[in-house]
Order: C-alpha cells, then sequence, then structure tokens
C-alpha cells in the first residue's frame, strides 16, 4: 500500500504540474507554485520516508501520504474549480494614481527597515536572528513585513521608470530579505526576491519565462534545500569558502537514502498526536495565530491575550517519544490534519479559491492593488507547503489591511477630456485600473 500510495502521490504532482506547462502563462498561477514546491520539498522527503519509515508504523507513513495527496489535490481544485464571475471582479476596479502608489512604496519600505532594525536591537538576549522574538521584538517584526510589498511596489516601479534612482530604491527594498537570505540561508527570502522579480515583469511586461527554464529552476531548488543545512552552519561564521568541499548532488542524494531529519516524519506525528490524544482542534489554531499576530499583549495584558487563545494540541504526544530535529517544521499536511484531520485538505482549498480570485483581479482586471498582493503573497503559498498553513492567513489579512491603506491613498478618478461644443468642462470617465498617470 506504501508503494501504490506513493506512486499516487508522485501522479498526481506531475499531473498538476503538466497543467501547467501546457500554457506558459500558467507557471504564473497558483498550480506551479503550489504543485512546484511539492516536487521539490514534499516528494523527495516521500520516497526517502517511504524508504526509511522506522521507527515509524506503516499506517502512519500511510496517512500521511493520503494526507499530502488530498492537500495537493484540494489546492489544485479550489484554483481550478472557483471561477469569479466578471461582475464581482469590476466591484474591485479602482484607478490609482502611480505617484501616490509609489509614495506608499516608499513608506512602506521605511517603516520595513527601521522596523528591521529596531527588531534586532530588542531582541531578547539568546534569540535567533531569525525568529523566536519577544515583547517589542514582535511588533517590530509585523511592521518589518512592511518591506515585502514595498518590493513589490518599487519593482513596479523600476520596470516600468528604468532610473538609476528606481534600481536603488529596489536595492534598498531587497536588503532586509538579501541580508536574511545570505548571512542566515533563508530559502524563503531568496525565493521572494526571485518571484517578485518574475512576476512584476510578467505583470508589467507580459515576459513569460521559459518551460525549460522552470524546471531547471525546480531541479536546481530540490538540490539546493538539503544544501541549505550545511549553508547555515558555515554562514553563521562567514566561511563561505569552506562550502565548496560539499557536493549539493551528493548531499541530495544521501538526503533521499538516509531519511534522518524529514520535515514529512515530523507531520506523520503529529498526525498521530493529533488521534492518540483525540486533539483535533477544529481550526481553533488559526484563531490562535490571528490572536497572536494581531492583538498586542504590551497594550492589553499578557492574561487578557493569552485568555483570547484555544491552544488545542501543539506538541508532539510523550507516549509518541519523538524529538522534533530543531530547524524543522510540522509542514502544511501536519497542521491543517492537526486542526481538522483528514479534512484539513479544505484549507488548501480555500487557499486555492484566494489565488484563483487575486490572480483574476490582477490579470483579468490588471487590477494594481491585486498584482501588489498576488506578487507578495505568492511565498506565502509555498511556505503554506514548508512551513504550515497558519501563517498564510494572518499573512493575507496583514495585506488586506496595508494594501487598502495604499488603495484609499492613491485612488482617483481619472479624468479624460472629451470635446463638447456646448460645454468646456471635462467629462469623467469610468474608472480604470491602470498605472498610467491620469490625463
Amino acid at each position: 500500500m506504501t508503494t501504490l500510495l506513493l506512486a499516487v502521490l508522485f501522479l498526481s504532482n506531475f499531473s498538476v504540474l503538466a497543467w501547467c506547462f501546457i500554457k506558459r502563462e500558467r507557471i504564473y498561477e497558483y498550480p506551479f507554485f503550489l504543485g512546484g514546491i511539492f516536487a521539490v520539498f514534499v516528494l523527495p522527503q516521500a520516497l526517502a520516508l517511504a524508504q526509511n519509515p522506522e521507527p515509524m508504523s506503516t499506517q502512519a507513513v500511510n496517512r500521511i501520504f493520503v494526507v499530502s495527496i488530498l492537500c495537493l489535490l484540494g489546492g489544485f481544485a479550489g484554483y481550478f474549480v472557483y471561477r469569479p464571475k466578471p461582475s464581482t471582479l469590476s466591484r474591485f476596479d479602482s484607478h490609482l494614481h502611480p505617484v501616490r502608489v509609489f509614495h506608499a512604496g516608499i513608506l512602506f519600505l521605511v517603516v520595513g527597515l527601521v522596523s528591521f532594525r529596531l527588531m534586532l536591537q530588542s531582541a531578547t538576549a539568546g534569540s535567533s536572528s531569525i525568529g523566536n522574538f519577544t515583547g517589542w521584538s514582535t511588533k517590530f517584526h509585523f511592521f518589518s513585513q512592511l518591506v515585502y510589498p514595498a518590493l513589490a511596489i518599487l519593482i513596479f516601479n523600476a520596470i516600468r521608470k528604468k532610473t538609476l534612482g528606481s534600481y536603488i530604491l529596489v536595492l534598498a527594498a531587497a536588503a532586509m530579505p538579501l541580508r536574511s537570505a545570505i548571512k542566515w540561508g533563508r530559502r524563503e527570502d531568496m525565493a521572494t526576491l526571485a518571484l517578485t522579480i518574475g512576476i512584476a515583469l510578467f505583470f508589467e511586461k507580459g515576459y513569460k519565462v521559459n518551460r525549460a527554464v522552470a524546471l531547471g529552476g525546480l531541479l536546481f531548488v530540490a538540490v539546493a534545500i538539503p544544501f541549505t543545512t550545511i549553508y547555515r552552519q558555515y554562514s553563521r561564521d562567514g566561511r563561505y569558502s569552506e562550502m565548496l568541499q560539499y557536493n549539493p548532488v551528493e548531499i541530495f542524494i544521501e538526503h533521499v537514502n538516509a531519511g534522518e531529519v524529514l520535515e514529512l516524519r515530523n507531520a506523520a506525528y503529529y498526525a498521530d498526536t493529533a488521534l492518540v490524544t483525540n486533539t483535533i482542534a477544529y481550526g481553533t489554531g488559526y484563531w490562535d495565530t490571528m490572536v497572536f499576530r494581531f492583538v498586542p499583549a504590551q497594550f492589553v495584558g499578557a492574561e487578557f491575550k493569552n485568555s483570547l487563545r484555544f491552544k488545542i494540541g501543539r506538541e508532539i504526544h510523550p507516549d509518541i517519544k519523538y524529538a522534533i530535529h530543531p530547524g524543522t517544521t510540522k509542514t502544511g499536511m501536519g497542521d491543517t490534519f492537526e486542526q481538522l484531520g483528514y479534512f484539513g485538505f479544505v484549507v488548501f482549498l480555500i487557499i486555492g479559491a484566494i489565488f484563483r480570485f487575486v490572480w483574476s483581479l490582477a490579470r483579468e482586471r490588471e487590477n494594481v492593488a491585486a498584482q501588489v498582493m498576488y506578487v507578495t503573497l505568492v511565498p506565502s503559498a509555498m511556505t503554506s507547503v514548508t512551513h504550515g498553513t497558519m501563517r498564510f492567513f494572518p499573512d493575507f489579512v496583514f495585506l488586506l489591511v496595508f494594501i487598502g491603506i495604499m488603495v484609499l491613498h492613491a485612488r482617483t478618478r481619472r479624468v479624460i477630456v472629451i470635446p463638447n461644443s456646448r460645454s468646456r468642462q471635462p467629462q469623467v470617465a469610468a474608472m480604470q485600473p491602470r498605472w498610467n498617470t491620469p490625463q
């Protein structure tokens, strides 16, 4: 049964990617990012887990394979089946003044970089530079995330203007994710930079990546993921040259054959815990995450904040006798099962539908705000698989709030002067979702 389920997982993943490669434009849509991250992250681990299941039971391995298949197909179905009506999309049409959008990008950049600096300065002693912040550090981290929509806005601006100043602003916005990627080996930040540039070029200029390049990129990422652990060990001390002694391909093969540290194994044990303790959280974890992200304990008090949270499930049950390897995650398959059991795929179904709606606004209606949101939200779609789905919805709400503020600031009416023998007053045209300066 394990071999059969593994084959179904591979076939499902291949089918999703095949659908994406039929048209080059689909390489920029959610199913490609979903199928791509499954191909480079989940499939190698699934193969390793099938070859090295111990000390897990066969039932636990089969269960996590079934959950993985459901999550993959659920995300694809949510995107493929949902078709927002044109009348619904038209309600979100708006003309944004490009100068005001640019001002919003600058404001986001300044707030984000200042907050990032303050976050590092106020981090508690002994905490990681990547996370585990407490107190005011969490609030500064919250606002530091404004760098990412700023990066998208400023890249759009640079593509249009092609001036030295616009390129310098892009470099300033890229400083924080570049630092995280180079110094701490953050794969997400490096992917964010590459995807933001690629998707922005597609929206603004219509550039479509070659299928062979996209496939080569997936193969590169698959090999690079296991190598990240070694990179982080040496990058902490700046010993980058010493990494040249390692062969990334050999490390990837060893990763698949040995299967010692696997996030998919973590997911299987979290699923086991949910069943053994009968503590399916029924989605309360998503509420808890929203409370943690948006309710400031410094203002309302830690006791009140904690009273708003359910805190159902979180740790692997002691009877299972399994320790999570430091730096690894429970994955989206693990946390959705923890929340909804086998119906956890519904979370991916909802995420797929959200991306279909945002994509339709960004592509069909050329909605500028939707384009910024889509570009900024794509990395969260991938971390929903690799890290967990808990972060996606707070990220989505965060972008709704701040991009909504940008829209309120930048929204205007496009005034077109139409010759009229009876009146010299200009007539106001319907709102158009364009970047062009109002005439």
